[in-house]
C-alpha cells in the first residue's frame, strides 16, 4: 500500500491507538520478545529514529534473511535489506509481524506451528 493510503487510511484510528497501547516503540519491543525464539535476531534500532507513532525492528530468520522492518499504524512493512537501513521502496504492509514473516520464512512457521502444538499438546495432557 502507498505510503499516501496508509496514512490517510489510519488518519482515524490514530488517536484510538495512541489511547490503547500510546506507544508503538513498545508495542515493538513485545512483539520482538513474542518472535525472538522462532528467529535468529530480534532487536529494535538504535540508529533509525523512533517515536510514539513510528518504530524499526531489526531481524534476521532462521535462514539469514536480514531486514529492517518498520512498524507504524498501519502494520509491518519491510523497509531495509540490512539491520537500520530503510533502502527499499514502499511494499506490502502486514497486519501482523506474524504474517511477514510467514511469507519470508518458512522456518518461521515450521519453529512457530512446532511451539503451537507443544503448547497444544501440553494443554490436552492437562486435562
Amino acid at each position: 500500500m502507498p505510503p499516501a493510503l496508509c496514512v490517510s487510511r489510519c488518519q482515524d484510528c490514530i488517536e484510538e491507538a495512541m489511547n490503547e497501547d500510546g506507544d508503538l516503540q513498545i508495542e515493538g519491543a513485545r512483539v520482538l520478545i513474542e518472535i525472538a525464539p522462532f528467529v535468529k535476531v530480534a532487536q529494535q534500532s538504535q540508529v533509525l529514529e523512533s517515536s510514539p507513532t513510528i518504530t524499526y525492528l531489526n531481524i534476521t530468520t532462521k535462514e539469514n534473511i536480514v531486514m529492517c522492518i518498520r512498524l507504524t499504524i498501519c502494520g509491518y512493512e519491510v523497509v531495509g535489506d540490512q539491520f537500520d537501513t530503510a533502502n527499499k521502496p514502499p511494499a506490502k504492509v502486514y497486519e501482523l509481524i506474524d504474517q511477514l514473516l510467514n511469507d519470508v520464512s518458512p522456518a518461521y512457521r515450521d519453529a512457530f506451528s512446532e511451539s503451537l502444538i507443544c503448547k497444544l499438546t501440553e494443554l490436552q495432557k492437562g486435562q
